[in-house]
């Protein structure tokens, strides 16, 4: 446990009447400096807080980066990738996966489905990318726990930690994305597979009851604006599938974070952190 004392009377020196003084359980390593950051509290008002960091005499382009590393970490050592996982992990056998096999060894080795054989194989590739993809959202969350389980224990962080967590933000996003790209593409190899048995009468056909029915449930028009409205989410669709995966990832990691830097401006930075440099900065702004 880091001996906070030196900060502490950092804070207190700073600010009077403080009710309480929160320090973060991290250091931020920067080459050989080491930063800590104190959360004053004010008993006048609940809503009013401060922030000082050590070492105490940093300039105001300093303070900010550290500042900012201080968000982005407490941001993504949150549980941040924990429904992503739950949804890549959940089992899908009795529903898409059970269809799978279905179309796999009652419609592909079946001659009546002549017709529509690549469609279904179309169907049944989809079907195996999306299961990579939840794969790799799962595997990816074992990689993110495991960083921010390192980080908690060090209690210690670095510029390299900070991306390594934006990585695999930026990576859940986009399997999630691509995930999401083939369930849509499942779209239309399921409605042909559907009119064709409307046309051969196979709808009505005890024998084809079970994959009639099923069938159509996948391709219902209502499942799919389901499905569109959820892929909102990502962005302008027509605009994802012109990145690269890499360009995925860093867009995903700049959308989660835009807010941040929208909310903590330099307004936000001079007004709320109390380092001598900000103050400075301040006066220097309005001159």
């Amino acid at each position: 446990m880091t001996d906070n004392t030196d900060i502490v009377n950092h804070a207190k020196q700073n600010k009077r009447f403080l009710e309480r003084i929160e320090i973060s359980p991290y250091r931020y390593r920067k080459g050989d400096v080491i930063y800590r950051r104190a959360h004053l509290f004010r008993i006048t008002s609940k809503l009013y807080n401060n922030f000082v960091f050590t070492p105490y005499d940093l300039s105001y382009e300093e303070v900010k980066h550290v500042f900012f590393k201080f968000v982005l970490i407490h941001w993504y050592l949150k549980d941040l990738l924990k429904k992503a996982n739950e949804h890549a992990t959940k089992d899908y056998t009795a529903s898409i996966y059970g269809y799978r096999s279905q179309l796999k060894y009652e419609v592909l080795r079946n001659h009546e489905f002549d017709d529509v054989y690549e469609e279904v194989k179309e169907f049944i590739n989809l079907v195996d990318m999306a299961e990579e993809y939840l794969d790799k959202v799962a595997q990816n969350y074992k990689q993110y726990s495991a960083t921010r389980q390192e980080i908690q224990r060090k209690e210690e962080f670095t510029d390299e930690d900070v991306r390594e967590l934006q990585v695999y933000f930026g990576k859940s996003r986009t399997f999630q994305f691509l995930q999401g790209k083939c369930q849509k593409e499942m779209g239309p190899p399921s409605r042909k597979l559907l009119e064709f048995m409307r046309l051969n009468k196979m709808n009505r056909q005890k024998k084809y009851e079970d994959l009639y029915m099923k069938t159509k449930l996948i391709s219902s028009t209502d499942g799919e604006t389901k499905l569109d409205h959820s892929l909102k989410n990502f962005g302008q669709y027509e605009e994802n599938l012109l990145l690269s995966n890499e360009q995925l990832i860093e867009k995903f990691i700049k959308s989660n974070e835009e807010d941040y830097y929208k909310a903590f401006n330099d307004d936000f930075i001079q007004r709320k952190v109390r380092n001598p440099s900000v103050r400075n900065h301040a006066v220097l702004d309005q001159s």
